[in-house]
């Protein structure tokens, strides 16, 4: 099983407009993008996963997955705007 760097894969960017990083076998942990995260299409991420929405615009929301890998369940979490 390979570790992970995660100083490394966190100062390698630059990240594109979304995204997502940190992969473990249970899924990704962390997500971004512009447009709120579809439970049917954003698969892959872990269970407690965080998605972040980065439009910027007022009652832009945070999510967290409540699902698991392979079925998301996509939670905002919290009012960014």
């Amino acid at each position: 099983m390979s570790g992970h760097n995660i100083e490394r894969e966190l100062s390698d960017g630059p990240f594109g407009s979304s995204g997502k990083i940190i992969e473990t076998p249970n899924g990704f942990l962390i997500g971004w993008g512009s447009a709120a995260p579809s439970n049917s299409t954003d698969i892959g991420f872990a269970s407690g996963a965080i998605f972040i929405h980065t439009d910027g615009a007022a009652d832009a929301q945070n999510y967290i997955n409540e699902g698991t890998k392979t079925s998301s369940t996509w939670t905002a979490v919290g009012s960014v705007g």
